[in-house]
């Protein structure tokens, strides 16, 4: 079976390390929780949100956010049964994608890597996202199920539109074990 796995927010913490940075700049207490709807850009100042972009171009600043853990042996398990493929969305700094690759090549083919702007243009068996917006998109246009990873910024929204909130790496992987390939909503 096909798996999608998105990487900011479901394997990577991007939003902890992020707030990090701004919070010792700017001596700021910003907290994951502040996010709303897993956009930074819509908390931060114009003068953080600037810095932060700064950061990220052309810096390794991509292969220092920490895996969350559990990340790592999660997708060496989900690898072993599975054709996984990281599907994310390029922060659009100079370098991001190759420090992205070499980040996920400790753990997959980076190869197996793939920069999208519209998830819903991967085709797979199933998405494992943490915006809703994203997981809704990929399960409307192939009526197939998106799981929701459970993280600060989605806890208030509503369900995934063919999927189920999930709160741990056993949870996605008790599940996607046991979905068969042809598995697919209105069955």
């Amino acid at each position: 079976m096909r798996v999608l796995l998105d990487c900011d927010g479901v394997l990577a913490d991007f939003v902890g390390y992020t707030l990090g940075m701004v919070n010792n700049l700017f001596n700021r207490d910003y907290k994951p929780r502040d996010i709303q709807k897993d956009s930074l850009d819509k908390v931060l100042t114009p003068a953080e949100w600037k810095y932060v972009r700064s950061a990220y171009d052309g810096m390794p600043c991509c292969r220092n956010i920490p895996w969350y853990p559990g990340a790592q042996e999660f997708l060496r398990r989900l690898l072993l049964k599975h054709s996984v493929r990281i599907v994310t969305t390029s922060f659009r700094t100079q370098g991001w994608e190759e420090q992205r690759r070499a980040w996920l090549a400790e753990v997959i083919d980076p190869r197996h890597v793939i920069f999208s702007d519209d998830k819903r243009d991967v085709e797979g068996n199933i998405i494992v996202e943490d915006s809703l917006a994203n997981a809704d998109r990929w399960a409307l246009r192939h009526r197939r199920q998106a799981l929701l990873m459970d993280r600060p910024w989605n806890k208030d929204m509503n369900s995934v539109a063919y999927g189920v909130g999930v709160y741990a790496y056993k949870g996605i992987e008790a599940y996607v074990n046991y979905l068969k390939e042809g598995d697919f909503i209105g069955r």
